[in-house]
């Protein structure tokens, strides 16, 4: 990541608005709604269904989040960047505002209900509070 162009690829989009590729991944809820709490006793791709699908796109570094307020109650401002990670492991990170947050357990199995919440409540509160 020497290079401004390699670190620019972490913050761009890569697939085209409205393509297959972008209607697939706005349809698997797993590749955004991992940045919204889960309900006890629901499987995560039924709590985590959106109407109309949130302004995602992806980058080289994961899920990336195109306008505010798209994924409600989280606070994740436009221009970040998140992924998650095994075992309960969240980030995000965002250039304009110059801040990345990590939320990191060693909790097994994945998806677990308290340690997720925890994890997004982390989130919401950081952006809130420095985003």
């Amino acid at each position: 990541l020497q290079r401004q162009e390699h670190r620019d690829l972490l913050f761009t989009p890569q697939l085209t608005p409205g393509s297959q590729a972008h209607q697939s991944l706005l349809a698997e809820t797993t590749n955004y709604g991992f940045l919204l709490p889960l309900e006890q006793g629901v499987s995560h791709e039924v709590s985590w269904a959106l109407t109309p699908p949130p302004a995602m796109n992806w980058t080289a570094a994961g899920a990336f989040v195109e306008e505010d307020g798209t994924l409600p109650g989280t606070g994740i401002p436009k221009g970040t960047v998140a992924f998650e990670g095994h075992p309960n492991i969240i980030w995000t990170m965002n250039r304009e505002r110059g801040r990345m947050m990590l939320f990191g357990t060693q909790l097994l199995p994945g998806y677990d209900v308290k340690a997720h919440n925890l994890a997004v409540r982390f989130l919401y509160d950081a952006w809130k509070t420095f985003g």
